[in-house]
C-alpha cells in the first residue's frame, strides 16, 4: 500500500471515528501512547476511577466498544486500538506468534498506562489477549470480563451459524444466498447466535 493510499485510508478512519464519537452519551478522549520498542496505538478514553482496559474483536476498532463505554460508570475506560486496527501502527511478529505478540502488547500496554494489576475486558481476540495474558502474568491482571464473542474455551463450541459459516462449501455457499446486512438482518443473526439481548440493547 502506498503512502498516499494509507495517508487517505487513515483520514477516512478518523472521520468516521470522529463522527461516531460526537454521537456518543459519554465525553470521549483520544490520545496515543507508543510502547517501549513498539507500535504507536491510539487509545479512547472515558469516565473517571479505577481503570479498565478494553481489548476488541478482529475485524473492528476501539469505536466498536463506545456503547459499553457508556455504561462503565465510576471507572475510567481505556480502549486501545489493537495494533494495525483503527488508528493504531502495526506490529510485526503477530501472525507467527499471535499469543507471545499479544500478551507483549498488552503487558507493555499497562506498563505505558502506569497500571499494576489490570482489570481486562474483551471481546473475540481480545478475549484471547485478556486470557492469555492473565495465564502468562498472573500478577498483572486482577479480573477478567468476557463480553459478546468470547474465545473458546475447553468443552464448549461455536453457535451453530458459526459451525456453518467455517464448514467447506456449506460457508461460500450462505455467503452467496444470504440477504444483505441490514439492521434487521443483524439482530437476526445475533439473535442466533446467542446475543439476542445485546443487539437489542443498542438499540435507540
Amino acid at each position: 500500500m502506498t503512502n498516499t493510499v494509507q495517508t487517505e485510508a487513515r483520514r477516512q478512519v478518523a472521520a468516521v471515528q470522529e463522527r461516531l464519537i460526537g454521537d456518543a452519551a459519554v465525553e470521549v478522549r483520544s490520545r496515543f501512547v507508543g510502547l517501549d520498542g513498539g507500535p504507536r496505538l491510539q487509545l479512547l478514553e472515558a469516565g473517571d476511577g479505577d481503570p479498565v482496559v478494553i481489548l476488541h474483536a478482529s475485524g473492528n476498532s476501539a469505536v466498536a466498544m463506545l456503547p459499553l463505554m457508556e455504561h462503565l460508570h465510576g471507572r475510567c475506560a481505556t480502549v486501545v486500538d489493537r495494533p494495525g486496527y483503527g488508528l493504531s501502527g502495526p506490529i510485526e511478529g503477530l501472525r507467527e506468534h499471535p499469543r507471545r505478540t499479544g500478551v507483549d502488547v498488552v503487558v507493555r500496554l499497562l506498563d505505558a498506562l502506569g497500571i499494576e494489576h489490570a482489570d481486562l475486558v474483551g471481546t473475540s481476540t481480545g478475549g484471547f489477549w485478556s486470557l492469555w495474558t492473565a495465564l502468562d502474568h498472573p500478577t498483572r491482571v486482577r479480573r477478567i470480563v468476557l463480553v459478546g464473542a468470547t474465545p473458546l474455551l475447553p468443552g464448549t463450541k461455536p453457535p451453530l451459524p458459526l459451525r456453518l459459516m467455517t464448514t467447506p462449501g456449506i460457508g461460500s455457499l450462505l455467503g452467496r444466498i444470504m440477504p444483505e446486512p441490514s439492521p434487521k438482518t443483524v439482530r437476526q443473526m445475533m439473535a442466533s447466535m446467542g446475543e439476542g439481548d445485546t443487539s437489542a440493547s443498542t438499540q435507540g
